[in-house]
């Protein structure tokens, strides 16, 4: 499974990788904008100052103009004003020069306005020119300013996302909580908390009728089973025993004594799927309590108790079991366990290859040599295993699983090193 992220995570990346987008687009928008009235800025100002020209030196005497004219060219560097040949129309410019102080030489713009002017009823060209530089100062003075906002705006979006999340999804945390705390073989009532988010509303609505109609389903099956179980127990007796008279019958051809032998295995089959059946059905109902069980013994007797079984396949069984281990669990229940998962590793083990049982505090380990992997997926299900050429019942593991999860223990399987390894997790 690949990184996870939130639900409400995911829209947040979307939203700051929009602003961040529509953050980038506002700059040169900014930039043409202001430049823009800037500049209509300037052409209003180099027009006004057109025009005060125009009627600050209308001087009837021809040398006053000229004193006026060149005292202004000396003040007024940025617009001069000299004598024409003949009138034309205005122009507006824009120039690039290198101007500076002390040495300092730097490339700056200027707007600029080519007019002619009347002066004593003769034609004056007027330049005027007026720096422009200041309009990138400005946008870049506005776009920190619009940076600051848009940080702003994501860190509280980060920040709200996260309070409204946690009051939002309250009710959607809650549900979940419940769901993962619930039990199907405890057939007991979910309570969801009431909300007033329509949504969420309807699916507690939906859960609350999912989940009893499983239960009830469940609940069908549990007392099918145990019915079932407990009615063929008694047939199935009946059946071995009379089984058993016809075996020990002198008078039985080979062929016949063969027939009924192969009835012998099938019955003994099937009234040991039928007890392990009614095993199940006592563990889903809690029909077994708990108890002090000295499980460093427990390990060891029945580990012991499967040498023989082992060495008929020419195995050996290993131990290292620590001493003085004890849990709290219903020792019967403990035993099946511990024997399911020996029969399993003595019977579809390797023959003249060895087992291996581990113990300690933390895990409890079954290994034995094989050839392949087995499919984890079907492994604990029950009679996943159960086939016609199987002796097992195919409930054998899917028993230890039932147990394992009774205690909140958990069971693995892993094949290392040719070695299968059945764990089971205190």
């Amino acid at each position: 499974m690949g990184t996870m992220i939130k639900l409400l995570n995911k829209p947040l990346r979307t939203f700051i990788v929009f602003t961040c987008v529509v953050l980038a687009c506002s700059i040169p928008a900014y930039f043409y904008l202001i430049e823009s009235i800037w500049l209509d800025e300037l052409d209003d100002h180099n027009l006004h100052l057109k025009e005060q020209i125009q009627t600050r030196f209308n001087e009837p005497n021809t040398a006053e103009l000229n004193k006026k004219i060149e005292l202004w060219n000396q003040i007024q560097v940025s617009s001069q004003i000299t004598p024409a040949s003949d009138f034309h129309k205005d122009s507006v410019y824009i120039s690039e020069r290198e101007t500076g102080d002390n040495g300092v030489m730097e490339l700056e713009r200027f707007r600029g306005l080519f007019s002619t002017v009347s002066l004593n009823g003769k034609p004056y060209n007027v330049a005027i020119e007026t720096n422009v530089e200041e309009v990138h100062e400005t946008v870049f003075a506005i776009s920190m300013i619009t940076c600051l906002f848009i940080l702003l705006l994501i860190l509280g979006f980060i920040l709200l996302n996260r309070r409204l999340s946690k009051r939002i999804w309250m009710p959607f945390t809650n549900t979940l909580e419940k769901l993962k705390q619930f039990d199907l073989n405890s057939a007991g009532v979910i309570n969801f908390v009431n909300t007033d988010i329509q949504e969420f509303a309807e699916l507690n609505e939906t859960l609350v009728k999912l989940i009893d109609n499983n239960v009830r389903v469940h609940t069908q099956q549990k007392e099918f089973t145990q019915n079932a179980s407990h009615e063929l127990q008694t047939p199935l007796a009946l059946l071995k025993t009379k089984i058993d008279l016809l075996i020990q019958d002198a008078s039985l051809t080979t062929q016949q004594r063969k027939v009924i032998e192969s009835l012998d295995n099938s019955i003994s089959r099937v009234t040991r799927i039928n007890k392990n059946l009614l095993l199940l059905v006592g563990i889903e109902n809690k029909l077994y309590e708990s108890e002090s069980v000295d499980l460093s013994e427990l390990v060891k007797s029945l580990a012991t108790n499967f040498t023989d079984f082992a060495e008929d396949k020419g195995s050996g069984i290993s131990m290292n079991v620590k001493d003085g281990i004890n849990i709290q669990a219903n020792e019967s229940l403990v035993e099946i366990l511990i024997s399911n998962l020996l029969s399993n590793t003595v019977r579809h083990g390797v023959p003249n290859s060895g087992i291996a049982v581990t113990l300690n505090e933390q895990v409890l380990i079954v290994s034995n040599e094989g050839k392949g992997s087995l499919n984890e997926n079907n492994l604990f299900k029950r009679f996943i295993s159960a086939t016609a050429n199987n002796p097992g019942t195919g409930l054998g593991l899917a028993i230890v699983k039932e147990i394992s999860e009774k205690y909140g223990w958990r069971v693995t399987y892993t094949f290392t090193g040719n070695q299968h390894v059945f764990s089971v997790f205190f």
